[in-house]
């Protein structure tokens, strides 16, 4: 084993951690007509971390992404219970970015 490993593991562990307004912030920037497509509702649940308190409760998406572990935040409807899950990953490169919200597209064709 040599002592480049242990730090590979080390890196790809690393958790990444969303606060709850961060959240907000992101999914009110980039989905604000995000209606649940089940019951059309727009009342969502964002999870927490019971642990991480002022945190989203994020899932091990199970792969890696920029060799990186890839987590998930899924929101829950609070209609019908649909779940929409999002990349953390991408949320956190978001937060951490200049915050861009991309332009609508046009409906001219």
């Amino acid at each position: 084993m040599s002592d480049e490993e242990p730090k590979v593991a080390e890196e790809t562990s690393a958790r990444i951690r969303i606060s709850y307004e961060e959240a907000v912030e992101f999914f009110l920037a980039l989905t604000p007509n995000g209606n649940c497509p089940l019951c059309k509702s727009d009342r969502w649940e964002i999870p927490t971390d019971q642990t991480h308190k002022g945190d989203v409760f994020l899932l091990p998406a199970g792969g890696m992404r920029g060799g990186k572990r890839a987590y998930n935040l899924g929101l829950e409807c609070k209609t019908c219970g649909f779940v929409r899950v999002h990349r953390a990953n991408l949320i956190r490169e978001w937060l951490d970015g200049d915050r861009a919200v991309p332009e609508a597209p046009s409906d001219e064709v």
